[in-house]
């Protein structure tokens, strides 16, 4: 019995010892460039990925970041009514959600309807979009991602 809870013990501090920690939010600014809703409606929300081109690279690899989040049903963000304005976006970086950019934009795809269907904001810029590429992944905190049950 004693040899089993020192197994247990040294199991769950070796857990937390090597789990990172969540990183702090950062504020980056960008300009939103396309983005993709689920067509279902899931648990009374909504499930959104936005692409934003960051304006201020700092320790950022990359010029085009994804962002996921969920809204309630009947709700929608307000950059897409907007002009395309850089705005603020407070984010965690989340790499375990980093994945290959996927779909295609809304008035050309033709194959495979289950791919995301991308969609540009209203009057925002029409720069390629980098599809098959690897895009780094974040997390808003303001927008929240809802859970699916």
């Amino acid at each position: 019995m004693r040899s089993i809870l020192m197994a247990l013990c040294f199991t769950f501090a070796s857990i937390s010892a090597f789990s990172e920690p969540t990183p702090p939010p950062r504020t980056i600014s960008g300009q939103v460039v396309a983005y993709s809703v689920s067509p279902a409606c899931l648990n009374g929300n909504g499930y959104w990925s936005v692409l934003i081109h960051v304006e201020q690279q700092k320790n950022l690899n990359a010029q085009l970041i994804r962002v996921d989040f969920s809204l309630p049903c009947d709700k929608s963000p307000e950059w897409i009514s907007t002009n395309p304005l850089v705005k603020s976006f407070r984010l965690i970086r989340d790499k375990n959600a980093d994945a290959v950019l996927s779909g295609c934009l809304q008035n050309e795809c033709k194959q495979n309807q289950s791919l995301p269907i991308w969609k540009r904001p209203a009057n925002g810029n029409h720069e390629d979009l980098p599809f098959g590429q690897m895009l780094p992944s974040y997390h808003s905190v303001d927008l929240p991602m809802t859970p699916v049950v």
